[in-house]
């Protein structure tokens, strides 16, 4: 297995397939949270849906806000999509994608030092 090692010490930090998934979450989850926060300016700003761009950022954030879409008073997507200021449920699914993020970045440290405290018994 290949580690990474420390220039300041020989000591052993985490796997090398461990910094990989982060650094994809993190990408992955970047992306997402930039949809979101488009569609949450387009929202703020009252835009026009016969946009073509607007219609996209729409079909995109569509899956990603239907888990959050009961939290608030409207209830459906199609109320959300037609709904003009700030839109709560954008901010909510930011804010729940975010803390999915830091709890599979903590969940992926707490592996790793398993991982690591195992082979120091190898």
């Amino acid at each position: 297995m290949h580690w990474v090692r420390s220039t300041v010490s020989d000591t052993r930090h985490e796997p090398l397939w461990s910094a990989t998934g982060v650094r994809i979450a993190t990408f992955l989850l970047g992306v997402v949270e930039v949809f979101l926060g488009l569609r949450l300016l387009l929202k703020l700003f009252a835009d026009s849906t016969a946009s073509w761009f607007v219609q996209f950022i729409y079909d995109v954030t569509h899956v990603l806000i239907m888990p959050f879409s009961g939290i608030f008073k409207t209830a459906t997507v199609s109320e959300i999509n037609k709904s003009q200021g700030f839109d709560m449920v954008s901010f909510a699914c930011i804010t729940g994608y975010n803390a999915a993020g830091l709890k599979l970045d903590q969940a992926n440290s707490m592996l790793a030092k398993v991982i690591i405290k195992a082979s120091a018994y190898d």
